[in-house]
């Protein structure tokens, strides 16, 4: 099924969990994921040593699109036509930093 080695070929199981007073079936799905060791040095920029998510500080060069898609799906929702990223560990100054490296990277 996929030959890359970066998926099972293991294929996942949906199971219904239970149903509401209205009949809705809500289901559970199982699925196995893989960790890789070179993604060790992100997760130190990302997550300090009590494992509280961080602002890296050089995250203007870090910043492209690819790493606002995967915040966008870990940490994002959108509600009509407005996008949010949770930064709900960030502190203050973090999200500052955030603000202006979205506004210098994307907005000229």
């Amino acid at each position: 099924m996929c030959s890359n080695g970066y998926c099972s070929n293991t294929l996942p199981t949906i199971k219904p969990i239970k149903r509401d007073k209205k009949g809705i079936v809500y289901f559970t799905i199982k699925l196995n994921t893989y960790t890789f060791g070179s993604f060790t040095y992100f997760r130190k920029e990302w997550y300090n040593a009590d494992h509280v998510k961080v602002l890296p500080s050089r995250i203007l060069s870090m910043l492209n699109a690819q790493v606002l898609r995967h915040m966008v799906m870990g940490d994002g929702s959108r509600k009509g036509n407005a996008m949010y990223i949770a930064t709900y560990n960030f502190t203050l100054p973090e999200v500052e930093l955030f603000v202006w490296a979205l506004n210098k990277k994307f907005n000229g």
